[in-house]
C-alpha cells in the first residue's frame, strides 16, 4: 500500500491505514517515513561528541600583554562542521596602565587579530586610566569541511604597568 506524495508514492506500515482528511503530520507521527531524528535532552547532560549541541570551550588565564604586541589567549580545536563560535574577555590594568587601544578577536591564526564584523572588538581612539573592561566577541559561523583551531587573540597599546587579559571561547555545533 502506498500513499500519493508528489513525484512519487510514499509506502506506509502493514497495518496503518490512510483515511480521508489525514494530514501530512499524522502521517509523520507513526515514524514511518526515512528520516533522522534530533536526540534533545530532559536534564543538564552535554551532548555527546558530534551531535548537534556538542560544546567546546576553552579558558584561559592572565595573559600579561605587551604592549602593541597581539597574544594568543586560548584556542580550540574543532571537527568538520557547522559551528557557532563566542568569546568574551575581561581586560584590567593598573594604577598606572594608560590604554589607548584594546583589541581581541576570534581568529584561525594564533597572535594574529582580524577586524571583522561578529568576529572582534576593538576600541581606540581614547585615552583609558586605570582601565577594566569586559564584552563579549562574536557568534561567528565556522562552516568547516575539515578540523580547524581557532584562536582567542589580544593586543592593547598602553603605557605604564602592564595590562593583563583573561578570556573564554567556545563553540556549539549547531548542525
Amino acid at each position: 500500500m502506498s500513499v500519493p506524495f508528489p513525484g512519487k508514492d510514499v509506502p506506509i506500515a502493514e497495518n496503518q491505514i490512510w483515511t480521508m482528511g489525514q494530514t501530512w503530520y499524522d502521517y509523520f507521527k507513526f515514524g514511518t517515513l526515512p528520516f533522522r531524528r534530533v536526540t534533545a535532552t530532559t536534564t543538564n547532560d552535554n551532548a555527546a561528541a558530534g551531535s548537534v549541541g556538542e560544546v567546546i570551550t576553552a579558558t584561559s588565564g592572565a595573559v600579561v600583554l605587551v604592549s602593541a604586541t597581539p597574544a594568543n589567549l586560548t584556542s580550540i580545536a574543532l571537527t568538520a562542521g557547522d559551528w557557532d563560535v563566542s568569546a568574551g574577555f575581561i581586560a584590567a590594568g593598573g594604577a598606572t596602565t594608560n590604554m589607548t587601544d584594546l583589541w581581541v578577536s576570534i581568529n584561525t591564526v594564533t597572535a594574529t587579530n582580524t577586524f571583522t564584523q561578529g568576529q572582534s572588538y576593538r576600541m581606540r581612539g581614547f585615552t583609558q586610566i586605570d582601565p577594566a573592561n569586559a564584552a563579549p566577541v562574536g557568534i561567528l559561523r565556522a562552516s568547516l569541511a575539515a578540523p580547524a583551531t581557532y584562536y582567542l587573540n589580544a593586543q592593547s597599546t598602553f603605557t605604564g604597568t602592564a595590562l593583563s587579559v583573561t578570556g573564554i571561547i567556545r563553540a556549539r555545533r549547531v548542525r
